[in-house]
């Protein structure tokens, strides 16, 4: 046997060839009951003999086994570990963020949202659309009936001022729409019709359009009974080519009597002028006798058996679409205002830790058994000799202590003796929850009374011997400083000569100091972050990083809950 000195540690090294039975390979290789760190941070161990003990704690307890049963990493990769850096001066090394997951595009992020809060555009769709269909049910229904009339452009100003430039086709038309619905021709209707309505009402209910590169005028009624609404429309048709009528034999007239003026002032012979004039003014005069004039009636209206207004259908496609748009517009504005989380790529982003797996918020599936498998494993790939793993959150709520109980099931699981400690000693509920024959007894009875651990450690599942748990025990005041004293390092020891992995169920990060406290102690290897999509906040996120930020000693990942 060859005896090898090196950094203050004695070595025994077999001959090549020489058989060692289990006892003596056991014998060799077992490992203290203390934690990774405090043996780091205590000196005198080289790096070959923490490879040499990690190997043993394989052999002995089956984590060569449970690797291979290891299912994938969402957020890391499936096997193997993952690069680390040295910390100098001996201290734990920490490991980056994991992968970065690919940037949603904006129409994924628009169909989450949707997919989200899809009952937001149902209810609006639903409430407006329904509004407007019960408002067009309950609505008196509207007939409405079109007469044409035909309008000429008039050649009395070209006959009574041969120089003048011809009227403008825009401007007359325009010029006939204000006349048509002019108060003049609503007098003329009331008057013809004997209608109980005011000037107002009349005009109300018509409805005057050119219809383009045309001389003719459509003038529209409406009315709730559909004969009213065709006597209506018949009758400013009427009335407005008797007022036309009547507008251009006064201005025949006027302009006859401007060329009799004319003629007048003319000296007495038979000159051009005089002839001109003298034409001219017959054309006039037999302009004024006519009686169409240059407005005619060229279409009559009649009565319609379809309702105009209200159309239901129509107003429940419109409803519907506002509705949509209105709920559009809430959901956007809700997602503004909503700082939590719901994305794990948020939460890495944020924390700037890695994400080992997403687990289901279904409990007791085997989905979330897979994934604690994948969270188990990846904390082997980040932190190999880690022995004791603090769970924690940022506020309570999160399920922090339901994910560390399934995380020490996973570890049991895989063969390796887990002690499951509740590290809550405000508001202890582990007791409770895992049905404690004796709820009275737990860690603050080992730190203040001095128990021995063994007598207070329980089973937690039955048929998993490898798993126990030691409750809180009776709440106390001055839980940091507690968890800051050297009883709860010899109690660690305890349980450290007990099992082969601690998960320590800490309060959470942000509300009290106890997590803080726990994470600067030596006994600690990893940690493990819980973060709940739809109940983390981004300023939470934040927070969190600058706590895990101020201790860089400690290998932290992510687990996310959420579906």
């Amino acid at each position: 046997m060859v005896v090898d000195e090196g950094r203050g540690a004695r070595r025994a090294r077999v001959p090549r060839g020489a058989r060692v039975g289990p006892v003596d390979r056991a014998a060799r290789l077992a490992p203290p009951r203390r934690s990774a760190r405090a043996l780091r941070r205590a000196g005198g161990r080289g790096r070959r003999d923490r490879l040499r003990d990690r190997r043993a704690r394989r052999v002995d307890h089956g984590l060569r086994r449970a690797r291979h049963r290891g299912s994938r990493v969402e957020h890391g990769p499936a096997r193997g570990r993952l690069p680390r850096a040295a910390v100098p001066g001996g201290e734990r090394r920490v490991t980056g963020p994991g992968p970065t997951a690919a940037t949603p595009t904006s129409l994924e992020n628009a169909w989450r949202l949707l997919r989200a809060r899809w009952w937001i555009l149902a209810l609006s769709a639903a409430v407006v659309g329904g509004v407007f269909v019960a408002r067009a049910v309950t609505t008196e229904k509207t007939y409405t009936a079109t007469a044409t009339v035909l309008v000429r452009q008039s050649s009395l100003l070209t006959l009574i001022d041969p120089g003048a430039r011809p009227p403008d086709p825009a401007r007359a038309a325009a010029t006939n729409l204000l006349l048509a619905r002019s108060n003049d021709v609503a007098e003329l209707v009331r008057a013809s019709l004997r209608s109980p309505l005011d000037v107002s009402g009349l005009l109300d209910r018509i409805d005057v359009t050119n219809e383009p590169d045309t001389d003719l005028l459509d003038l529209t009624a409406s009315d709730p009974d559909p004969e009213g609404a065709a006597r209506l429309a018949n009758a400013f048709a009427d009335q407005f080519v008797v007022f036309r009528r009547a507008s251009d034999r006064r201005l025949a007239g006027a302009g006859a009597r401007t060329l009799q003026q004319q003629l007048a002032a003319l000296p007495d012979g038979d000159s051009r002028e005089r002839r001109e004039l003298l034409q001219a003014l017959r054309k006039v005069r037999a302009l004024q006798a006519v009686t169409t004039g240059d407005v005619e009636v060229a279409s009559r209206a009649s009565a319609s058996s379809t309702p105009a207004a209200p159309l239901p259908k129509r107003s429940a496609v419109v409803g519907v679409t506002l509705g949509l748009g209105l709920g559009a517009l809430v959901v956007v504005l809700l997602e503004l205002l909503d700082r939590r989380l719901r994305r794990p790529e948020e939460v890495a982003a944020l924390t700037g830790l890695p994400v080992l797996a997403t687990v289901p918020t279904e409990p007791d599936g085997p989905a979330r058994l897979d994934a604690l498998r994948i969270v188990r494993s990846g904390l082997e790939a980040r932190a190999p000799d880690a022995r004791t793993v603090l769970v924690t959150s940022a506020v309570a709520g999160e399920g922090a202590s339901a994910l560390a109980g399934e995380l020490a099931r996973a570890y049991a699981l895989a063969g390796l003796r887990v002690a499951l400690v509740e590290m809550d000693l405000r508001r202890p509920t582990m007791a409770t929850r895992f049905d404690l024959p004796a709820p009275g007894r737990g860690l603050t009875t080992a730190l203040v009374g001095g128990l021995p651990v063994r007598e207070l450690v329980q089973p937690a599942i039955p048929g998993l011997r490898s798993l126990v748990v030691l409750p809180g025990g009776p709440p106390v005041p001055n839980a940091p400083e507690l968890l800051r004293s050297a009883a709860l390092g010899a109690v660690l020891d305890e349980l450290h000569a007990l099992a082969d992995v601690l998960v320590l169920d800490a309060p959470p990060l942000l509300p009290v100091a106890d997590a803080r406290v726990l994470l600067d102690r030596d006994e600690v290897d990893a940690c493990l972050v819980v973060a709940r999509l739809g109940r983390t906040t981004d300023d939470e996120a934040r927070r969190m990083r600058a706590v895990l930020a101020a201790r860089p000693g400690v290998p932290a990942a992510l687990a996310v809950l959420g579906d």
